[in-house]
């Protein structure tokens, strides 16, 4: 990450800072305008820093070893070792982050299997494809998966 200047702000501007930057984040609506916003903000290596940061506390959280999320996401043991650290001592951001991520891929799976559970008994029909699920692209992804009997 960049480094932080050595001459310090008031902090009445940095409190003022801090409120513009979490409204700012507080504001997007969708995942487009919240990717264009950090693109923006952050250097390519600062995204990655920071993208591997929460995949190792998803992965953590998971119980999944340290081989595993070291030979996953590249990272050292002492970047696993700090994020257990963080999460271990309070950490609340980041473990209510992973649980909302956590439900929407349990939701994602779920959704999924249903959907190809209903495209194996109904031989691939369209009823469901669009209305009750997420849409015609899982529809076309499971579909595929079910010709190549991948699932």
């Amino acid at each position: 990450m960049a480094q932080v200047s050595k001459y310090p702000m008031t902090k009445g501007v940095k409190t003022r800072l801090f409120e513009l930057f979490w409204d700012t984040l507080a504001s997007f609506k969708n995942k487009e305008g919240a990717q264009k916003f950090f693109q923006d903000l952050l250097s390519p290596t600062e995204q990655i820093v920071l993208a591997k940061r929460l995949g190792i506390a998803i992965l953590l959280t998971k119980k999944e070893s340290y081989a595993t999320i070291i030979d996953t996401l590249k990272v050292s043991p002492a970047t696993i070792n700090k994020i257990q650290l963080w999460l271990q001592t309070g950490g609340e951001g980041y473990k209510k982050a992973i649980e909302k991520i956590l439900k929407r891929e349990s939701l994602e799976n779920f959704l999924d299997e249903l959907e190809a559970t209903a495209l194996r008994f109904m031989g691939g029909g369209q009823i469901l494809t669009g209305k009750i699920l997420s849409g015609q692209k899982r529809s076309k992804t499971l579909k595929k998966k079910l010709k190549r009997g991948g699932l």
